[in-house]
């Protein structure tokens, strides 16, 4: 099984607290977020292998990770939960936050 801490994730919020807790002025803007993942489910092609890797932050996710949890996880991201199938692709619809800090000099409280 692959170690719990390669799941962990910094969130938006979480940022925009710390900068608000040190007065730290910034502006957050949610942007739309398309990826298509089709490739994902083609053992063979390159980029959706490369593309499994980065939505796991595991290198080689489908050569290292053990079949079951390479399944899992096809299952998870194909399922209407996560992904629509549209026009033969699958495709995942999200918000991309990006935060602006505005330059800042001092210290900074965690």
């Amino acid at each position: 099984m692959l170690p719990e801490s390669i799941f962990s994730e910094i969130s938006s919020s979480s940022v925009k607290q710390l900068l608000e807790k040190n007065e730290i002025q910034y502006e957050s803007h949610q942007m739309p977020d398309v990826i298509d993942i089709t490739n994902c489910f083609d053992p063979e092609n390159k980029e959706g292998q490369l593309l499994l890797d980065f939505l796991m932050h595991v290198s080689q996710f489908r050569k290292t990770a053990p079949s079951d949890l390479v399944n899992a996880v096809l299952d998870g991201i194909g399922s209407p939960d996560f992904s629509t199938k549209e026009d033969g692709k699958v495709i995942v619809y999200g918000t991309a936050d990006t935060i602006v800090i505005k330059k800042f000099s001092g210290n900074v409280q965690k």
